[in-house]
């Protein structure tokens, strides 16, 4: 069942009091995750301004691993389906730097279940580590005391703590001016003090100052000597720090990875309950196994034995570097056989060196043999691939000739008996012939189709100017029949085979003069996405219908008589071939425009 956040409200109070947290960062994602609102906490923490961020997606504030394994995405699937979603993580600044964080997402619906966005609060949890420092740097209280328990002496910040001058304790006893401390503990463990002549330290509540004060008394004979200070946010800390530790070992007890801390020298000194589940065998505990007993049990992904020194763990220890998704196979004791992903991240001390190492392990056996099958069933295709070419090859190359005798002597029998044949019978010879002559067309494409592969030669770097060039050379003939205009932009230099890409582009071209009426014009642009080249061959022509843009790369498709069938078979073949990826957009009556991709 869901747990619902709370309510988007636009009141100016709630929102005022929201902008004035700083110790948090709080803030509200639209549903697809980008922030709408912005606090001051956020501001301080993260280091952007409302304006900075409003709009932008929550993922900016992950570091770039934890984008490539999608878990902002992750994390807002799990507070859809949960309510809520916890995480314990890295996460980046404006100015790039990192901090660990404890970070809860919570999701927002109407009432009627309708989702309309995330609440999402930050903690930087390194500012716990700034309690004791600014302690230290703060005067403790201090009062003299005689064996009345008459203040002697009081400096200024105890007086201060205990909210009186200094003329209105000096010579009074602490009960007098205080009397709601006679049955006081702090009353009680300054008498023991005068009696024993011990030092004592103790902590109470006060209701003086009405806080946590952390008291150390030293006796002699004059009376006693008071330090004291306010240790109510202290405990307030402590108490914070130590209800987060408890969620954090429930959260890695719960974990569905296996988490393992290393000390330096390998040795597993803790672990979870899952860690324990994978790596368990019979009378041999995990706690206290060092790494050097997987000596032999560890495998690459190609399950080649993995020597120990190839294992990330030195590499970690020595270096201090963080390596995350390590694939690699473990062979236990009993035989069992596991693929895991592994990631280590080293622990430093105040100096930097590296005293212990968090291994975390998921268990991706199903997965790898998947891959295995995967790749297994890709090779068995690449070989039928193979085969079904080298068929169509041997076939279409075999068909020839059969076909150019049913071609010669069709034409033999109209010269012979051609004029004492009917009306009909002259009519069944022609459809005899033109039958003939379009196999032939169709077993020279199928030919030419099957020889695309064996033409990848040579590939190099190729300038896609020169390409066009020869294309529109090839063309000379049919551009000048329609008075074809074919301009270009700026084109790029790639790497391919420049012979099947000029077949490529003929092809292209051709089509966008083939199907033009009036005068040809076609535009081939360029422009570079991401990490390929996006090339367009763009023409005014007749259109293709939207049901039949799925089909315009099979073969033999439109079986027409004006070409092959076969021209946009070939041109996926080949674009395919150097990596890249070939589509068409178009409509009746506006023109097409050819997509293709090329890696840089």
């Amino acid at each position: 069942m869901k747990r619902t956040g709370p309510e988007l409200v636009e009141e100016a109070s709630f929102r005022n009091l929201v902008d004035q947290i700083t110790d948090y960062a709080i803030f509200l994602l639209d549903v697809e995750g980008r922030v709408i609102t912005w606090n001051q906490g956020a501001e301080r923490i993260k280091g952007y301004t409302e304006e900075e961020i409003q709009g932008e997606h929550f993922s900016r504030f992950y570091p770039e691993s934890a984008r490539e394994r999608g878990i902002p995405e992750r994390q807002l699937a799990t507070a859809i389906d949960e309510g809520r979603s916890e995480d314990y993580g890295w996460r980046v600044r404006k100015d790039g730097s990192r901090f660990w964080a404890h970070v809860v997402i919570t999701s927002v619906w109407d009432d009627d279940d309708e989702l309309l966005g995330f609440a999402k609060v930050t903690h930087d949890l390194r500012e716990h580590g700034r309690t004791n420092e600014i302690l230290d740097r703060v005067s403790d209280s201090f009062a003299a005391l005689d064996e009345q328990l008459r203040y002697t002496y009081v400096n200024e910040q105890a007086a201060e703590l205990l909210g009186r001058p200094k003329d209105e304790l000096l010579g009074r006893s602490m009960t007098s001016v205080f009397p709601e401390t006679k049955h006081s503990r702090s009353y009680t463990e300054l008498h023991r003090a005068l009696e024993t002549q011990r030092q004592t330290t103790f902590e109470f509540y006060s209701q003086v100052t009405e806080g946590w004060l952390e008291v150390r008394v030293y006796p002699d004979e004059a009376g006693l000597s008071v330090f004291f200070k306010d240790i109510t946010e202290q405990r307030r800390q402590t108490k914070r720090l130590s209800e987060e530790k408890e969620l954090v070992e429930q959260i890695l007890e719960t974990s569905p990875v296996a988490i393992t801390v290393l000390d330096d020298t390998g040795t597993v000194v803790q672990h979870n309950t899952r860690a324990e589940e994978l790596f368990e065998e019979d009378g041999r505990p995990l706690m206290g196994r060092n790494l050097e007993s997987t000596e032999g049990m560890l495998y690459d992904e190609e399950h080649a034995p993995l020597p120990l020194d190839e294992y990330p763990v030195g590499e970690v220890l020595a270096d201090g570097k963080t390596i995350l998704g390590f694939r690699h196979g473990i062979e236990l004791a009993d035989g069992t056989f596991r693929w895991l992903s592994s990631s280590f991240a080293p622990i430093v001390d105040d100096e930097g060196d590296v005293v212990r190492m968090v291994v975390t392990s998921e268990d991706i056996t199903e997965l790898k043999l998947s891959e295995f099958q995967l790749q297994k069933q890709q090779k068995e295709l690449e070989r039928s691939n193979d085969e079904l070419e080298q068929f169509a090859y041997i076939a279409s190359h075999d068909l020839r000739e059969p076909l150019r005798m049913v071609s010669s002597y069709l034409d033999l029998l109209d010269r012979r008996y051609g004029e004492t044949l009917d009306e009909e019978g002259v009519e069944f010879l022609q459809f005899a012939r033109d039958g003939s002559r379009r196999l032939q067309q169709m077993v020279h494409a199928l030919l030419a189709y099957s020889r695309v592969a064996r033409q990848l030669e040579d590939v190099g770097a190729v300038d896609f100017a020169d390409v066009v060039e020869r294309a529109q050379q090839n063309l000379a003939l049919a551009i000048e029949q329609t008075d074809a205009e074919i301009t270009t932009e700026s084109l790029p230099v790639v790497d391919g085979s420049e012979t099947v890409l000029v077949q490529l582009m003929q092809n292209l071209l051709g089509n966008a003069i083939r199907y033009s009426e009036g005068t040809p014009r076609i535009h081939v642009s360029a422009e570079q996405v991401d990490d390929h080249w996006l090339f367009a061959v763009r023409d005014e022509g007749v259109g293709i219908a939207v049901e039949e843009l799925s089909r315009v790369f099979g073969l033999f498709y439109g079986n027409s008589t004006e070409g092959s069938g076969i021209g946009l078979a070939v041109c996926q073949k080949i674009v395919e071939l150097h990596g890249g990826h070939i589509w068409v957009e178009s409509a009746p009556g506006e023109g097409s425009t050819f997509y293709f991709t090329l890696p840089k």
